[in-house]
């Protein structure tokens, strides 16, 4: 018999030190868990779906109150969820590979598997349990590990049995035993030398390096420790997501935070981003993946501690570029204050940082003398530029803003797009624009390639205009930039003539984008949209890639397939979410990918 920490063919296992995480892993783990959280921040109160009944998680009732992390699989294949998740696979070609993935990890279960519905393993749910995040952050391995695997299934004898003989035929192939102890009522078995140890605590298998990392989850199911279903946090957050759900994941970054704060403050990669990535963090997240009939969503909701540090409301104002753009934009972003969003703030200040100190001033990175704030990056660089990219800019970009992009083709000739935001200040943009455009000047002039800016009058302001051809190449760059009727616009070849002489067929009116977006909140603080079946049409018409014109039942994931992706942020009163949804319908139900497509019902609002 096989299963997961079992030592073949000579093998040891290294279970135990695997259980450990670096340091630095911890840290990169933080990083893209903030940015799942940013996903979510800077949005308008709405109406967006809520569940009708949240899914009840099995190991959540286990898993103590002060867990920072809990992350959730169901693998009940013959359920609803995997059975809608099949189709979806399926139609991408990817069933059969999928299929052989799960075969394979019940084989090392020793669970049943095959072709026989009845032979399956059925209500199994596999759950990571980070019990103390201080010793799973620890860089050395720790004693103990920090967290615990738990396992619930209808019938949990197989797997109790099958885990059991693995921890005996561990010990025998390292020269140790198999030891038992008692703890708090509950037997804990341990295979020596510390490779892991199994408890059934109710109906329930517990995995952990040690035995002291099963302990807290048996004082949970004592009632001698509250669980993480009483928290103030869970309840507010779990219950918002859909009701069935493939996956689960609960992230508390005030409790996980804690162990990797100095961390980040002093790791030079992150500086002058590491305040803000804390600031995201400094909350609790929670995330669902769930099957529907045509496709796969992803919910993502974040809450934080501190009242309005992370969270900028702007009143639910309902969006509308939708209907001012082509109906063929492949690539559609709609929201609100830009300016103010988290990710756009980051990485503008990680370039001001560049521009600092590329042009000296401060010490090296990392030293005492280095700077420690952005308003003091911002004030360097506003001595170098002549304006203030943060105050004369950013913070100016208020109201609504959106990002067009159409194609006819892949090759730069055949995209065009447009960006247009509202701005707060007209005058102060404009005069950032024409400082922008002396140094973009002085920088071509440098340069030596003979190209320099033009202006074009239009009514409602001036625009800085750039021609630059590609070498060897019959390809011309055609920008254009400016502030024009309160807004500032950059336009990418024919972009922004076409959204200022408007279009007869506008996005709003496309039935692919109205399908796409029919599920998300319908009121929305941001929305993202891109139309896949049409780039793969065009990548596929460039000769791209083959793999999108291989036949589905040949097994080979085919993006022709997934006909959209739709992503809207929203608010519900102290929680911020994102919902994200992967439009895979069948064959017969993709939506109309022309030009200018046959006007349908109403869309949802956007």
């Amino acid at each position: 018999m096989t299963a997961p920490g079992s030592v073949r063919e000579g093998r040891k296992v290294e279970q135990t030190s695997r259980m450990r995480r670096p340091l630095s892993r911890a840290v990169s783990l933080l990083v893209v868990i903030a940015m799942l959280a940013s996903i979510a921040v800077n949005a308008a109160p709405s109406g967006s779906v809520r569940a009708q009944a949240a899914q009840t998680w099995s190991a959540a009732a286990l898993a103590p109150a002060d867990a920072p992390i809990f992350l959730a699989v169901s693998l009940d294949m013959e359920g609803p969820q995997w059975s809608a998740a099949r189709e979806v696979l399926a139609r991408l070609g990817m069933d059969a590979a999928f299929d052989e993935v799960i075969a394979d990890a019940l084989r090392e279960f020793n669970v049943p598997t095959g072709t026989d519905p009845q032979a399956r393993p059925r209500g199994l749910e596999v759950a990571v349990v980070v019990t103390n995040g201080d010793a799973f952050m620890q860089e050395a391995p720790s004693d103990p590990a920090g967290f615990v695997v738990v396992i619930h299934a209808d019938d949990i004898g197989p797997w109790e049995t099958g885990l059991r003989q693995t921890l005996q035929e561990s010990a025998d192939e390292m020269g140790g035993q198999v030891t038992q102890e008692l703890y708090n009522g509950v037997a804990i078995t341990t295979a020596m030398p510390g490779e892991a140890a199994l408890a059934r605590v109710g109906e329930a298998l517990v995995l952990g390096g040690t035995a002291a990392d099963i302990h807290p989850v048996i004082d949970v199911y004592r009632g001698d420790r509250p669980a993480l279903t009483t928290t103030e946090a869970w309840t507010a957050l779990q219950p918002e997501l859909p009701g069935e759900s493939l996956l689960f994941g609960y992230v508390d970054g005030t409790i996980f935070l804690g162990a990797a704060r100095e961390e980040i403050v002093r790791n030079e990669q992150l500086r002058p981003a590491g305040v803000d990535i804390m600031r995201l963090l400094d909350g609790q997240i929670a995330f669902s993946l769930s099957a529907m009939a045509d496709g796969l969503r992803l919910d993502t909701l974040v809450t934080h501690e501190a009242s309005g540090d992370a969270a900028s409301p702007v009143g639910g104002a309902t969006l509308g570029l939708d209907a001012s753009v082509p109906a063929d934009t492949v690539l559609f972003v709609n929201g609100r204050d830009i300016g103010q969003n988290q990710i756009v703030g980051l990485v503008a200040l990680l370039f001001a940082s560049g521009v600092a100190e590329g042009f000296g001033g401060f010490a090296p990175s990392g030293t005492e003398a280095s700077p420690r704030g952005p308003a003091e990056i911002y004030a360097r660089v506003a001595r170098v530029l002549g304006f203030n990219p943060r105050t004369d800019v950013l913070d100016q970009l208020v109201g609504e803003y959106g990002l067009a992009v159409t194609a006819d083709g892949l090759d730069p000739n055949g995209l065009d797009g447009i960006f247009v935001s509202d701005v707060g200040n007209a005058v102060r943009v404009a005069d950032a624009v024409s400082k922008m455009a002396v140094l973009i000047n002085a920088g071509l002039s440098s340069s030596g390639m003979g190209l320099g800016l033009q202006t074009r009058e239009v009514e409602g302001g001036l625009l800085q205009v750039l021609d630059v051809p590609v070498p060897d190449r019959p390809v011309t760059v055609h920008l254009e930039f400016g502030v024009v009727g309160g807004q500032l616009v950059v336009g990418y070849g024919s972009g922004l003539s076409d959204y200022q002489s408007g279009t007869a067929g506008s996005l709003a009116d496309n039935p692919r984008y109205q399908a796409a977006v029919q599920g998300l909140p319908e009121e929305r603080d941001w929305i993202v949209y891109v139309d896949l079946a049409r780039l793969s049409e065009l990548a596929i018409e460039a000769g791209m890639t083959e793999a999108m014109q291989m036949p589905v039942s040949e097994g080979q994931p085919s993006s022709s397939s997934a006909e959209s992706l739709a992503v809207a942020g929203y608010s519900r009163g102290e929680l911020q979410g994102a919902t994200l949804i992967l439009r895979v319908p069948e064959a017969e139900a993709v939506g109309t990918p022309t030009a200018s497509p046959a006007a349908a019902p109403a869309a949802s609002g956007a």
